[in-house]
C-alpha cells in the first residue's frame, strides 16, 4: 500500500529541518525516548524547541506520544517510517 502524496510532504517537511532529523534518529535508536533526555542528548536546543520539534514530527505520523505516569514518551511509528522509507 503506498502512502499518499500530502502524508509524505508533510513527513519530508518535518525531515527537512536537521534538528528534526537528528531528534528522529535518536528516537529510532533508542526505541522510545522522553523529551528530556533528548535534551541532554542535544545540549542546544531549549526544551520549549523541542517540544516543538516533537509536535511536528508526531503531526507528521513518524512518532507516537505515550503517557507513562507524568512523563511522555516518543517511540517511532514504525509501520509509516516503514512505508515512507519504501516508498522514496
Amino acid at each position: 500500500m503506498a502512502m499518499e502524496i500530502e502524508q509524505m510532504v508533510k513527513i519530508h517537511k518535518a525531515l527537512g529541518d536537521r534538528t528534526r532529523y537528528l531528534i528522529m534518529q535518536s528516537v529510532i535508536k533508542n526505541k522510545s525516548i522522553c523529551p528530556g533526555m533528548l535534551c541532554e542528548e542535544m545540549q542546544n536546543v531549549a526544551s520549549s524547541t523541542m517540544s516543538h520539534h516533537l509536535r511536528l514530527l508526531a503531526d507528521s505520523g513518524l512518532i507516537i506520544p505515550e503517557k507513562q505516569g507524568t512523563y511522555i514518551f516518543y517511540r517511532p511509528n514504525q509501520p509509516i517510517v516503514d512505508l515512507f522509507f519504501q516508498d522514496i
